[in-house]
């Protein structure tokens, strides 16, 4: 079924926090991050006990969406000794037809691979402004319309321009 054939992580609870469905995928991931094997009816907070700071984290999380709370947060999530990944985790609580709440789920993926790239990005970001900002020759990006969009002291120094003043000002006027 739909459950089964997605690549998704899919589990819930009640409002007790005890496992009332999931799918294969959920099953494999949970026991190799936290090197335990859900069961239903089973506490997942229970289950990972054995990382306290993700289940700290899950308890926080999982009380939102037991409160009606529907959202989306990036963590990372296992147990170190085995694998941490950084996981999307979609939350939405599960109402019955009188609207009470009597559980909530989770619809999990793995983007591990994105938020490595991301941090590596940022990493790479921050080392390039370094050595704009304090490079010894004058450094400008530019607009395609012309204007600066940054500019180094080097630049400020060479011009004779405050940093302000160039960003306000075309390129051909130098």
């Amino acid at each position: 079924g739909i459950i089964e054939g997605t690549p998704d992580l899919i589990v819930a609870v009640d409002s007790d926090y005890n496992v009332t469905a999931f799918n294969s995928a959920y099953r494999e991931e949970f026991r190799k991050i936290f090197g335990v094997e859900i069961e239903l009816g089973a506490s997942l907070l229970n289950l990972i006990a054995h990382v306290p700071n993700d289940r700290d984290a899950s308890r926080l999380l999982w009380a939102r969406a037991l409160t009606g709370e529907g959202f989306t947060v990036v963590a990372e999530m296992g147990d170190a000794a085995r694998q941490r990944n950084f996981y999307e985790i979609t939350f939405s609580p599960i109402r019955r037809d009188d609207d009470k709440i009597i559980g909530a789920s989770q619809i999990v993926r793995d983007v591990t691979a994105r938020k490595l790239a991301e941090l590596q990005l940022a990493e790479l970001l921050a080392r390039f402004s370094g050595a704009f900002d304090h490079a010894p020759i004058g450094m400008a990006t530019i607009s395609t319309s012309g204007k600066f969009t940054k500019v180094n002291q080097a630049l400020s120094q060479i011009v004779g321009l405050a940093e302000q003043e160039l960003l306000s000002t075309h390129f051909a006027e130098l």
